[in-house]
């Protein structure tokens, strides 16, 4: 059972009482206060049935062995009891927290203290019980020591209690799940409360903040952080953010809003921090892709002009002087038109094909293939070209190896990797394409040439689309840039891997590795 006490000792009468009996009947001090005793006992007496019957509250006296002495009509109808039971009944009986050998201790207490206040419950004669808050107080009645008990029905105050401990738990717990730092300030900018993820980010629980600024929280002390949002908005009674950087590379908006009284007045602050790194690294990836979009459409501006600007140029040359040229001439004004119509074709392939990966409007299809028969689809598109530099295409590919890949997107990636190294081969040279297992899971398409090979700074800017990289061939051959690039973005796309070995006037062996269907 709940208690609480007043400390004052009821053997104590009011001094102003006291002294209102000496001066009216002419009596020392220790007379009247004896008389005043008397008198008091005697009003409880006498007007304690008064004031039960028009009490809001259930009375209850009953003496140090339990025995119901006086209840008033309350006490009866919140019981469901006629008189004649309950003064047959003991006091344990109703409230249900009370027993015999409990007496002698609560009469102690009683005598203590003017007033004793317990929380407990009472039953019902029905077996019901409902809580009841119970005021106790000892006095003399009809010459026995008793108590009388005020109760009071506390079921509603209960049920409120209920809900706003409710609410206060749902309160928390919506706060306690929000992925932001939640703190509420008092008009000192002392931490009254914070939430989970507060706790969380700086290592402290509410017990062990409360009361503390951030500066003695963080720091042990020192002065107020420059522009402090919480102190700017209590002192300007408006809502205040800013964005601050940690010295661990991460970026927060700090937030703070004034909390208000019924009076308008400032009583303290929500401060609200969000942690922004992700979304300052997502704009500057969406800086870097602004920038490498714009660098793709100019290269892709140049790349389509110089073709276009060269086809025009040489059907311009064909049409205006055809019959001065001989058969020789012509067949190579027609092979240079080839040569330029191939590389527009290819360009906008590539391009078609990376904007359409790039929207994600490709959608992927993996599956089982043979990987020779691939290797032959993709150098059919560069038979033409090999033929005309006398390049010999040496395959060594095991005829069983099966790959598990997306056929279009694969063909394309190696048609693009094999017509570079015809293009930077040497006219009656030869390029290698073989193939591995690595433990049974992947394969490893190799393409090695004897070409030109590539400058270690070139090397290492291949698959970067803000860097220009285009180099004429052995036949200067046009190169536009964009097949690495989108060769490897393929490669990731289908779960592969592409890497590139190559020395300066050394040949470069490309390595492509794709998964295995073993």
């Amino acid at each position: 059972m709940e208690m609480e006490t007043l400390s004052d000792n009821r053997s104590e009468v009011p001094s102003r009482f006291v002294k209102v009996l000496c001066d009216t009947l002419n009596i020392d001090a220790v007379k009247a206060k004896e008389l005043a005793k008397d008198v008091l006992r005697n009003f409880i007496t006498e007007l304690m049935p008064l004031m039960a019957k028009y009490s809001p509250d259930a009375f209850f006296v009953h003496d140090l062995d339990g025995n119901i002495l006086f209840v008033n009509d309350l006490a009866c109808s919140s019981l469901g009891y006629e008189y004649e039971e309950i003064y047959k009944m003991k006091i344990w009986d109703i409230e249900i927290d009370w027993q015999k050998e409990d007496m002698a201790n609560l009469w102690n207490k009683i005598e203590q203290h003017e007033l004793l206040t317990f929380y407990g419950e009472h039953k019902r004669k029905d077996g019901s019980k409902f809580p009841v808050e119970l005021r106790l107080k000892g006095f003399d009645y009809e010459g026995m020591k008793s108590i009388l008990a005020i109760a009071r029905n506390i079921t509603e105050r209960k049920i409120i209690e209920q809900k706003l401990i409710q609410s206060e738990r749902e309160k928390t717990t919506i706060l306690d799940n929000i992925k932001v730092l939640i703190a509420y300030k008092d008009n000192e900018n002392r931490f009254i409360w914070v939430n989970k993820e507060f706790s969380k980010e700086l290592a402290y629980s509410n017990e062990s903040i409360y009361g503390k600024t951030c500066s003695e929280a963080l720091y042990n002390g020192g002065e107020v952080c420059e522009d402090c949002p919480v102190e700017k908005a209590l002192m300007t009674k408006q809502y205040y953010e800013k964005q601050i950087s940690t010295q661990d590379g991460r970026h927060w908006i700090v937030s703070a809003n004034p909390v208000f009284d019924d009076n308008h007045c400032t009583k303290g602050a929500i401060e609200v921090i969000y942690n922004i790194t992700e979304r300052i690294k997502a704009e500057e990836q969406l800086k870097d892709l602004n920038t490498k979009k714009d660098k793709l459409f100019s290269i892709i501006a140049h790349d389509l002009k110089g073709s276009i600007s060269s086809f025009l140029t040489l059907t311009d040359i064909i049409s205006s002087s055809f019959s001065q040229f001989s058969i020789n001439e012509l067949k190579e004004y027609c092979k240079s038109l080839y040569e330029t119509s191939n590389h527009l074709y290819r360009l906008l392939t590539n391009l078609l094909l990376w904007s359409q990966i790039q929207l994600g409007k490709y959608e992927i299809n993996n599956q089982n293939f043979n990987l020779k028969e691939i290797v032959y689809q993709a150098l059919k598109t560069i038979k033409e070209q090999s033929i005309q530099k006398n390049v010999r295409l040496n395959i060594n590919i095991p005829p069983l190896y099966q790959v598990k890949t997306d056929f279009i997107l694969f063909q394309n990636a190696l048609s693009n990797i094999l017509s570079n190294a015809v293009k930077y081969s040497y006219s009656d040279s030869q390029v290698d394409i073989s193939a591995n297992k690595i433990d049974d899971k992947y394969i490893e398409i190799i393409i090695k040439d004897n070409g030109i090979g590539i400058e270690e700074e070139i090397l290492n800017n291949l698959f970067r689309i803000d860097k220009k990289i285009s180099t004429r061939g052995t036949k200067d051959e046009a190169g536009t840039g964009l097949g690495l690039i989108l060769c490897k973005d393929i490669l990731n796309i289908i779960g592969g891997n592409i890497k590139i070995e190559s020395k300066s006037q050394q040949g470069t062996t490309v390595s492509i590795i794709i998964e295995s269907d073993s």
